[in-house]
């Protein structure tokens, strides 16, 4: 069942006004590969529309990319630890716990 843009603008904000991002806003792409990515410096969150496809790889995306946000915040507004990236170290797995999703990295359709 597709969900549609309007419905899941509805739900996305909902669920990012839970997490305490209320601030943040979603923007809708068109890529197959990349499900989505969080830009926290701009407050926003970007899904593919591949996720229209289903309510749960929808809210799995949106709460993989919440805990970037959550995380970005709490690593004092940066990913960086050691000179490296670190975007799937244990803070962000911390908070994709906290938000009741499994901390994974990578998602099939």
């Amino acid at each position: 069942m597709d969900i549609t843009t309007q419905e899941a603008e509805i739900y996305c904000r909902m669920e990012l006004r839970s997490c305490g991002l209320k601030d943040f806003s979603i923007v809708w792409i068109e890529k197959s590969r990349t499900l989505g990515l969080c830009m926290p410096w701009d407050k926003q969150i970007h899904i593919s529309k591949e996720c229209l496809r289903s309510a749960e790889l929808l809210r799995e995306v949106l709460l993989h990319e919440a805990a970037h946000a959550l995380q970005w915040y709490d690593m004092g507004k940066t990913y960086i630890v050691n000179g490296r990236n670190s975007h799937h170290n244990k803070i962000w797995k911390r908070y994709c716990l906290i938000l009741g999703i499994r901390p994974r990295r990578l998602l099939a359709i």
